[in-house]
């Protein structure tokens, strides 16, 4: 039959027809199987085909469809302030995806431990206002759970109300210990952006050093208030301080602000829904995108292990693979070539009501609390007696001794003095910011490794003021 015939070209058709709606079935199943979060695991018959025909499993995961309708992909982009090479959060993944026992740890504020107003009764100021099931963190578990079934994840949280990175820097070793494999950080609105840059910092390499190396995620939400040491109130907040930590140390960074702070400036209605009864605290629907936005990054970054594996650039010039997960010898703070020496161990910390216990018996120092989540050794009274806490300093550290203290502008706080040996230094518990936070003042430094002793006394009262208390948060060296 001549190829140009009527029914040449019949058959031609009805070819290309066949051709296409094979194409159309074959891909469909493609896509429903990239769409889909944990198809990945489910599939155990026919992977090798699907890495021939794809040369890696990037069509084979990513963000759920369930996710993408409900949020938008332009919000989770948005979320993604920084991703980086993805190294550590993999290396993790990885694991997760062998059925290994997992360690997972936060350090956080009041907002990871659901601080809010009771929606039903009205209380203020109540922690579990958002139900702990309902926590931003709750949910990225409930994930990694479904996700990696044969895993054993173990969750630690040490989330902490009133507590910024100055305290943290020494103290996060007594939350969640030194073994973690994944630590999440949220402090974006505890944190002074004005004065917080060089304990972010410290607190980020102290965990990047660990021996586990574990990942670490910046998670940040925001306050629709930001009022620091009696400054203007500003949308500023430590989030901009870990923008900068983030690319230097390869760490990503996930926030709620650039999706959600421009929709509320538009439409103030938004609050309502978005925080619980203040400016500071998210609701519960606001812990739900946050969580679903730190999901749809480990979804992705799960997509992404083959591909940094099988990266290419590792001759010339360029930085090679193996330098990744490695630290920084310099702080942002040096220069490029500064032959300063860091702390290579973790700090050691003990705080009240978890250990701290005193060396003497004094009298005028009593253990407080405050709703049963914050204690102090308090002295109410100018010129009290001493109170003795053991520190011990470990081999490899930078040879510095601090105590941890509230201070606020409530409470009746003054000044006390304390000493390890014959250093020492006086510290005021109060000023003129309207948040009561634990701040940390170092008292010694150079202090050989071994046990030594921390005193502490109140002083005289202050002026005509009459502040005299003293409240000691915890004893840490680093």
């Amino acid at each position: 039959m001549p190829p140009d015939s009527p029914s040449a070209g019949r058959r031609g058709y009805a070819v290309l027809a066949f051709t296409i709606c094979f194409v159309l079935l074959f891909s469909g199943s493609l896509l429903r199987d990239y769409d889909d979060p944990l198809a990945q695991l489910r599939r155990t018959a026919g992977e090798g085909r699907w890495k021939q025909f794809f040369g890696s499993s990037r069509a084979t995961c990513g963000i759920s469809p369930s996710m993408l309708d409900e949020f938008g992909l332009h919000n989770f982009r948005l979320s993604q302030v920084h991703v980086g090479s993805g190294y550590r959060t993999q290396r993790f993944l990885e694991k997760a995806q062998k059925g290994k026992t997992l360690r997972v740890g936060l350090i956080g504020g009041s907002v990871s431990l659901g601080h809010g107003t009771d929606p039903v009764t009205g209380q203020r100021n109540k922690y579990g206002a958002v139900p702990v099931q309902e926590q931003w963190h709750q949910i990225v578990m409930r994930y990694l759970e479904e996700a990696f079934p044969t895993a054993e994840f173990h969750f630690r949280n040490g989330a902490k109300a009133a507590t910024d990175s100055s305290f943290f820097e020494w103290c996060w070793t007594s939350l969640i210990g030194t073994d973690v494999d994944l630590v999440f950080i949220e402090l974006a609105v505890n944190d002074d952006p004005n004065t917080s840059f060089s304990s972010s910092e410290n607190l980020l390499r102290s965990l990047l050093q660990l021996d586990s190396q574990p990942a670490a995620v910046y998670v940040d939400t925001f306050s629709l208030y930001n009022t620091f040491a009696g400054k203007q109130q500003t949308l500023l907040s430590a989030q901009d301080i870990q923008s900068t930590l983030s690319p230097f140390y390869d760490v990503p960074q996930i926030s709620a602000r650039p999706a959600l702070l421009p929709a509320l400036i538009r439409d103030h209605s938004l609050k309502e829904p978005w925080f619980l009864g203040d400016e500071r605290h998210g609701s519960t629907s606001l812990h739900r995108f946050l969580g679903s936005m730190v999901i749809g990054y480990l979804m992705e970054e799960r997509c992404r292990v083959e591909e940094l594996a099988l990266a290419a650039g590792e001759g010339g010039d360029w930085p090679s693979r193996a330098a990744l997960g490695t630290v920084p010898q310099v702080t942002m703070r040096e220069r490029w070539n500064s032959t300063e020496t860091h702390a290579t161990k973790p700090p050691t910390c003990v705080t009240a009501g978890a250990g701290l216990v005193p060396a003497n018996e004094p009298q005028d120092w009593k253990l407080v609390d405050w709703k049963y989540s914050k204690f102090y050794y308090e002295a109410a009274v100018p010129n009290s007696d001493e109170i003795v806490f053991d520190v011990d300093v470990r081999e490899g550290a930078q040879g510095l001794v601090a105590i941890s203290y509230l201070r606020s502008r409530q409470y009746n706080l003054g000044r006390a003095r304390c000493m390890v040996g014959e250093r020492g230094a006086d510290i005021d518990g109060h000023w003129e910011n309207s948040a009561s936070l634990a701040q940390t003042t170092i008292v010694a430094d150079k202090v050989p490794p071994g046990r030594h002793q921390v005193r502490c006394r109140t002083l005289a009262a202050d002026g005509s003021s009459g502040r005299s208390a003293f409240r000691v948060m915890g004893v840490m060296s680093v």
